[in-house]
């Protein structure tokens, strides 16, 4: 710790080149000898830090309960919930990245309507279930045509009459384009796809 002016200075424990940080009071304090990095450097410092505080801001407000397995789809979940509690727009690549690619991972998505999630009393799984097939019904976005059939594919239970309605949407729209893309899709086996895929005479 050097003293001058009455002022306590603070290395900070990283150093950049032969440019080195300082902290004075709360006040950065830069000794660089390279003045046309200076600028570059600290910009892209204060970048990082930003972008570090927003993940905890949106990933850091976790309960032990939800803790299950924050695999990169946990991490997407968790980010879709907090923006949607907080009435922002989701993002439509984390939209998308709701559409579970196999049964564990759709049991995390359902999971949040169970009654010990803190989304369980809002109609997050619901209203974004329908976001994802509106992409296609109503904003005709082919980027997230296979991913609502593929969320289609796990039609179930209560949630199972308005998953098929938007898929006989979806296939009036375009019928051959239905089949075509349904074809080689492992779920293109099973109900209720199978089922239209038999209806429409896929081949």
């Amino acid at each position: 710790m050097d003293e001058g002016n009455g002022a306590d200075i603070y290395q900070i424990p990283f150093a950049l080149g032969n440019k080195t940080i300082f902290n004075q009071r709360g006040h950065l304090k830069v000794q660089i000898n390279d003045s046309k990095t200076s600028y570059m450097t600290l910009s892209k410092i204060f970048k990082s830090l930003y972008l570090i505080t927003i993940t905890f801001l949106v990933l850091g407000n976790t309960t032990h309960s939800e803790a299950l397995d924050y695999s990169d789809y946990g991490d997407n979940l968790k980010v879709a919930g907090e923006l949607y509690l907080l009435k922002k727009d989701i993002p439509l690549d984390v939209l998308m990245g709701l559409v579970p690619k196999d049964d564990s991972e759709f049991e995390l998505y359902y999971g949040t309507t169970y009654p010990d999630h803190r989304l369980s009393e809002t109609g997050f799984f619901y209203e974004t279930t329908q976001q994802i097939f509106e992409q296609v019904t109503s904003e005709r976005n082919d980027d997230f045509y296979l991913p609502s059939l593929k969320l289609i594919s796990f039609a179930d239970g209560e949630f199972a009459e308005v998953f098929i309605e938007y898929l006989e949407k979806i296939i009036e729209m375009d019928e051959e384009k239905f089949c075509e893309s349904i074809n080689g899709q492992g779920y293109a086996e099973y109900n209720p796809i199978k089922y239209y895929s038999d209806l429409n005479s896929c081949d």
